[in-house]
C-alpha cells in the first residue's frame, strides 16, 4: 500500500509543468486592476505610473503585461524592490514562469529602439 501511495505520488509531480527560464521578456509592469490598458478617470488625469502605484497602494497586485500580446501575468514576488521603481514602464523582464505566474530576478529598461 505505501510503494502504490509514493508511485501515484510520483506520477503527480511528474505530471506538474516545469519552471520556465524567461529572459529578456519586453513588457510593462502594470496593476491587476487595470492589467493591460489603464482607463483614464474622469477628472483624474493621471500616467500609468501614477495609476499603477496607486493601484497598488489600494490593494491591487503588480502585474507583467507582455508586449507581442498584451498577455497578463501574475508576479509571485510582490516584494521586488525594481516593481515600484519602473511601475507604469516598459522593461525586458528575466526570471522563472510557473503556468501564469511570474518570479521576477531582474527587471531593466529595455535599450531605446
Amino acid at each position: 500500500m505505501k510503494m502504490w501511495l509514493l508511485l501515484l505520488g510520483i506520477l503527480l509531480l511528474a505530471g506538474q509543468p516545469a519552471d520556465e527560464v524567461v529572459d529578456g521578456w519586453r513588457g510593462r509592469i502594470s496593476d491587476s486592476m487595470c492589467g493591460a490598458k489603464h482607463q483614464p478617470m474622469e477628472g483624474v488625469p493621471m500616467t500609468d505610473r501614477e495609476c499603477t502605484l496607486a493601484t497598488v497602494r489600494g490593494g491591487s497586485k503588480f502585474v507583467f503585461v507582455l508586449d507581442e500580446n498584451d498577455e497578463v501575468y501574475q508576479i509571485a514576488n510582490q516584494d521586488h524592490t525594481d516593481l515600484v521603481t519602473y511601475a507604469g514602464e516598459r522593461v525586458k523582464l528575466s526570471g522563472t514562469r510557473h503556468e501564469h505566474t511570474l518570479t521576477v530576478s531582474r527587471l531593466k529598461k529595455p535599450a531605446a529602439k
